[in-house]
């Protein structure tokens, strides 16, 4: 039967439309596997972006890695990551705390000061003044007076009734070792109320440079007759604790068969265990009289004052997750009310297992921060070193930036360093530090190196001075020879980069005061 002319139509058109049908199929499924294929080809060209880029972080890294026992390298990297320019920077005006804008690459980068609104605690409050025959109050860091709440605050640690005392060994090491220790001891007496007992002056390592006076005592470079110092701590001499407590009608009264060896140690005394004023004695004798301080241990425990524990409380849940990362391994020692009871505090801070050579931030720790605050000013307002050593480092830093010089500085120690692995060739100084300094900038170098020609290495790009290069400028020839490190650390810490020696704690120092200098730890 044949079909009618509108079925073959409709059978031709059905074909038709298939075969279309066909058609468009296959070229969605070509465009679709060419979409694929570009699609592939970006993410391949992602891979290998994200490839490159982690290539071009990790090559650095690499290298460094194999710059073995390097104590810079974190300094490389600090360049190599964070180099920048430092266009307009702040710079800190510490005569009036003003801030101007300098568009310059070379200035010291700097923190702007907050506004008063931001900082209470300098309400009432002043900056120091340096004693000198000429204008050096651009290094003053601390205040005196202090703010009103600094000076009005009454440490709610403090013993009651009658007056106990603290007193302490200077560590057996060098100067900043000693000063570390030192600090740590005020704060303690500070914040428990307790009379500091000074130990008597006594031959100190490599502070000796003064034929003339071989017995030093920390009077001799810090004054502890200020009254805001006073107004925290009262500071006696040992002399002066054994003539309140050590006599007859004392609390703590000195042996007959001792007294003469006692008495003469309490004045000066030496490490000679022949001689009558034997110092080891009369630490011997402290131990006996008084309690041994809290099992602190060098390096493994650290001293906590919490409010809540101190007065039979259970410390909270936040301050007990704060201590905890303060400590982190350490043993953690809670002051209480059971530390008050002894008349006598003593610690035996110049034996190795009691030494504390932890600053005194990373040691002690008071839950409360307005107080963790208020002691840190205090160590920054009241431990600072005497007029005379600031009043020749500036001189120093003076001439250094005549006509608007720029000047960095390096701590290279070299003498009798224990860790040997730190003691870097000249050469390995300049190459781990170059990128760090200007072109042509001058540097200056606080060294124990007696060799000026030892730097030759570094002198080919750089003028080098050193603290030897100052001496009839700073008059160095009419000061106490044994404050010369000291003046090395002030000028380390006003340039404009800083590269010290790894494990040092004289590197460490001119770094807190690059702190108190409100310097960016950036150029350090």
């Amino acid at each position: 039967m044949m079909k009618s002319t509108g079925a073959l139509e409709s059978s031709t058109i059905s074909r038709k439309s298939k075969r279309y049908n066909n058609v468009v199929t296959d070229q969605r499924k070509v465009m679709a596997h060419n979409d694929q294929r570009k699609i592939n080809k970006s993410n391949h060209l992602i891979h290998m972006l994200y490839i490159l880029t982690i290539l071009s972080l990790c090559i650095p890294l690499i290298l460094l890695s194999m710059i073995e026992h390097n104590p810079l390298k974190d300094q490389i990297k600090a360049s190599l990551f964070n180099k920048e320019k430092v266009e307009k920077e702040t710079l800190f005006k510490h005569e009036n705390l003003d801030v101007e804008t300098k568009n310059d690459v070379s200035v010291i980068k700097r923190y702007e000061a907050l506004p008063l609104s931001k900082t209470p605690a300098l309400l009432g409050s002043k900056k120091g003044h340096i004693e000198c025959d000429t204008k050096v109050d651009f290094l003053v860091y601390w205040n005196d007076p202090q703010g009103t709440r600094d000076q009005e605050f009454l440490s709610p640690f403090a013993t009651k009734g009658k007056t106990k005392y603290l007193s302490f060994e200077p560590d057996s090491g060098g100067w900043n070792n000693i000063r570390i220790s030192m600090e740590n001891l005020f704060v303690i007496a500070a914040a428990t109320g307790r009379v500091l007992v000074l130990p008597p002056d006594s031959p100190k390592y490599l502070l000796t440079h003064d034929t003339n006076k071989r017995m030093r005592g920390f009077a001799d470079f810090f004054n502890l007759e200020n009254k805001g110092l006073l107004r925290y701590v009262s500071v006696i001499t040992m002399e002066e604790f054994f003539r309140r407590e050590g006599g007859e009608n004392g609390r703590l009264p000195i042996p007959s068969e001792i007294h003469e060896e006692i008495i003469s140690a309490s004045k000066e005394c030496v490490k000679l265990k022949k001689e009558i004023n034997f110092c080891q004695r009369l630490y011997d004798h402290l131990l006996n009289i008084g309690n041994s301080n809290p099992q602190v241990q060098h390096g493994s425990t650290c001293f906590i004052f919490d409010i809540d524990v101190f007065e039979g409380r259970t410390i909270s849940e936040d301050n007990e997750k704060r201590v905890k990362e303060f400590c982190g391994d350490r043993t953690i020692i809670y002051y209480t009310t059971e530390f008050e009871a002894p008349i006598l505090w003593h610690f035996r801070t110049s034996k190795a297992k009691f030494r504390i050579l932890l600053h005194f931030y990373s040691f002690i720790f008071f839950t409360d921060p307005k107080i963790d605050n208020i002691f840190k000013r205090f160590v920054r307002d009241f431990l600072h070193y005497n007029d005379a050593i600031f009043c020749a480092a500036g001189k120093v830093i003076q001439s250094l930036k005549k006509n608007d010089a720029i000047y960095s500085s390096l701590h290279i120690r070299r003498g009798d360093f224990q860790y040997k692995r730190q003691k870097l060739s000249a050469e390995e100084w300049y190459s781990n530090t170059k990128e760090i300094w200007l072109p042509e900038e001058i540097l200056y170098i606080a060294t124990d190196e007696k060799e000026k020609d030892f730097f030759n290495p570094i002198s080919k790009y750089h003028k080098i001075y050193t603290l030897n290069d100052f001496w009839e400028t700073a008059k160095l020839d009419q000061i106490d020879p044994n404050y010369l490190g000291m003046i090395d650390t002030i000028v380390s810490s006003y340039g404009r980069a800083f590269a010290g020696t790894f494990r040092s704690t004289f590197s460490g120092y001119i770094n807190r005061l690059r702190g108190y200098y409100n310097i960016s730890m950036r150029s350090s």
